[in-house]
């Protein structure tokens, strides 16, 4: 169901978009140009947070609002195109933090971006939208025993920002706000996969990762799982193959690997079924838009360009013919 009758045509949303984009441009280069000696309110961070601040503030007429960003601009490809995101990692729109060493984990010590340029995280997180967990917002409240930051409230925050383009959902989802919020309006095909196996070793699995998932112990989540199982079982005419891995508790990540690879098999897709990381997919993605292994290695802090190349998931793709070929 469309929420706006006045649909533009895809030509007539590029041209939109590019004509809003220059006049932000010529905009900021005006207010950078004229910088005052004084101003009512200084708002430091044009991250997700800062710039919303900063923008209601400047709603009123009557006050100036100066807002400041350690980074530079986000007019650049990396950021304006979201297949080039993995670019933004490691590079200098990255603060480059690092946690402490973990010794549940060998010793390593993960990477934790965070965006260094205007916009903050936004601008490099593969434009995911992830609210928090209620556990977190409800200490939030205890340590400053204002309710204000509780889960409910922010909650209803939450669905008054929202324009939320997925399945009706009162309790949970907004529309009509000033953020467009959608399900990954193509996602790949074995991503429900992904997740029916982690229900197969006991994970959790919800319909979205900002709903009930948000309030429970922890799972995974898929916005059409339901569907997409429904329409594979059908079409794989295993319904009633109660014996096999679709249907049988997994023990081992191995097993769970095993059936989304059987399911696509049974489904007609011959081909290698990666377990792609984030990493993989950034590195993939760059060396397919004709990036260089040397560049990649840098931006994924590998000391040798073998352990990049393991990164490397090109040959794993499926091609738009299998796609074609399975219903999930």
């Amino acid at each position: 169901m469309e929420t706006n009758t006045n649909i533009a045509t895809k030509a007539e949303l590029g041209v939109h978009t590019e004509d809003f984009a220059e006049r932000v441009r010529v905009n900021q280069a005006k207010l950078t140009s004229e910088l005052r000696p004084h101003y009512d309110f200084i708002v430091c961070g044009s991250g997700s947070s800062g710039s919303v601040v900063a923008r209601r503030l400047a709603e009123n007429p009557d006050v100036t609002v100066l807002l400041l960003e350690a980074g530079g601009s986000d007019d650049v490809p990396s950021v304006r195109e979201s297949v080039q995101w993995a670019l933004n990692l490691g590079s200098e729109r990255d603060w480059n933090f690092v946690g402490q060493s973990n010794p549940n984990l060998n010793g390593r010590s993960i990477p934790l971006n965070m965006g260094k340029v205007l916009g903050g995280g936004s601008s490099i997180n593969v434009m995911a939208w992830a609210r928090g967990h209620k556990n977190d917002w409800n200490f939030f409240a205890s340590e400053t025993g204002d309710t204000a930051w509780n889960y409910e409230s922010v909650l209803n925050i939450y669905r008054r920002i929202e324009d939320w383009h997925g399945a009706p959902d009162q309790k949970y989802r907004g529309t009509g706000g000033l953020v467009f919020v959608q399900p990954a309006p193509d996602p790949n095909p074995i991503a429900p996969a992904m997740v029916e196996g982690a229900s197969s070793i006991g994970i959790p699995t919800f319909e979205s990762n900002n709903g009930r998932m948000m309030e429970a112990d922890g799972g995974a989540c898929h916005h059409r799982l339901d569907q997409c199982l429904h329409d594979y079982i059908e079409a794989a005419g295993i319904t009633d193959d109660v014996d096999g891995y679709l249907f049988r508790t997994a023990r081992r990540k191995q097993d769970a690997h095993r059936i989304i690879r059987r399911r696509a098999k049974a489904a007609g897709v011959e081909t290698r079924i990666g377990n792609h990381t984030f990493r993989a997919t950034g590195i993939t993605a760059y060396l397919k838009n004709s990036g260089k292994l040397e560049v990649a290695q840098q931006i994924a802090n590998h000391e040798s360009p073998r352990t990049t190349k393991l990164y490397d998931r090109r040959q794993d793709e499926i091609s738009l013919d299998e796609i074609e070929r399975i219903t999930i």
